[in-house]
């Protein structure tokens, strides 16, 4: 807690966050803040703080209390302080309350990091790097191309937990590649079995040489 004394005044304001509470999650854009302030000749205005800036305009009457649209804010902690003034000029700013916003809906993710072909048999490793396991009782498939035609498929059974890799294989029967180099491509959740963070990097294409 910080003190400014004015005027040669001994007694400053008091003043503490009374919501959110420390530690909590906030969301949405209807957020209330609000804190408890007196003082001896009375108390001039409350001004609230996110992260050191001023939030809005200093609050002159009670209760003293703002509301905030969180959605405005980055995902991650943030830190709210209240400084109480009075009329002599004096002001005192609250005990810091930590707080987390998080807006963002968890989704899962899922990318292909490994393929490889051999005997007509596709491998490939799918890593869900989201936030959110993906949905159980949705399969992950994988569609696998040559040379930007689609020639088999594999997949697992979910959910696949946020972090985790599984390695898919090829269960719509072999295909046999020519001869010569080829491109092929692993194309994870083809078909849009279920919703992503990220639709637009569910592929991975690498050239190959068939002996």
């Amino acid at each position: 807690m910080s003190i400014t004394v004015a005027n040669g005044a001994v007694t400053s304001p008091t003043v503490s966050i009374t919501a959110p509470s420390g530690g909590s999650t906030v969301t949405g854009s209807s957020v209330m803040i609000s804190a408890n302030a007196a003082d001896d000749i009375g108390v001039s205005g409350v001004q609230f703080m996110l992260d050191g800036a001023n939030l809005g305009a200093e609050v002159t009457a009670p209760p003293y209390a703002v509301t905030w649209n969180s959605t405005a804010a980055t995902d991650g902690p943030l830190t709210i302080t209240a400084v109480a003034r009075d009329a002599d000029g004096n002001t005192t700013t609250s005990t810091v309350v930590s707080v987390t916003v998080a807006n963002t809906t968890p989704l899962p993710d899922v990318v292909v990091t490994e393929l490889s072909y051999a005997d007509g048999i596709f491998t490939s490793t799918v890593m869900n790097q989201g936030t959110a396991a993906t949905p159980a009782g949705k399969v992950i498939g994988v569609g696998y191309s040559v040379n930007g035609n689609f020639r088999t498929w594999g997949n697992v059974s979910g959910p696949l937990a946020a972090g985790a890799s599984v390695t898919i294989g090829t269960k719509g029967g072999p295909y046999v590649i020519p001869n010569g180099t080829h491109t092929i491509m692993a194309d994870v959740d083809d078909v849009n079995r279920f919703v992503e963070s990220n639709e637009t990097n569910n592929q991975l294409s690498k050239l190959i040489t068939v002996p």
